[in-house]
């Protein structure tokens, strides 16, 4: 039997070459998620600036109602409005809305404090 010696260094030389030239699948998925990651970050902060997303109606300062003092669901309609175009749903939901707020008061709780309280809670008052 015969035995070759082999320094250290030429086999980890030999072994450093063979690793480096491969191009493994974990490689590709590691460029594929960046690239991802940075449309994200991209649309994400186009989005954020762009003044296409912010309607024109919104940027015009509205009068700010009190839900203590409302006495009919016909004063919340205007503040609805930006979320609701259509004046049926609008309706509708300042009906609900009012409903909840007619049944905090019934309860003796403040509207506002209700509201944020029991935020998931308005489908109810829905019918």
């Amino acid at each position: 039997m015969s035995r070759t010696y082999t320094s250290a260094s030429a086999r980890d030389s030999r072994l450093e070459t063979k690793g480096t030239a491969r191009f493994h699948r974990g490689h590709a998925l590691l460029a594929l998620t960046s690239i991802v990651g940075m449309l994200v970050i991209g649309l994400a902060y186009a989005g954020r600036i762009s003044e296409s997303a912010v309607p024109q109606s919104s940027a015009q300062a509205r009068p700010v109602t009190d839900l203590n003092t409302v006495s009919d669901s016909k004063k919340l309609e205007p503040a609805l409005e930006p979320l609701f175009p259509n004046a049926a749903d609008r309706r509708f939901a300042a009906q609900g809305l009012f409903g909840f707020i007619r049944a905090a008061r019934d309860a003796g709780a403040d509207p506002d404090e209700a509201s944020e309280r029991d935020a998931g809670t308005v489908e109810g008052y829905l019918s």
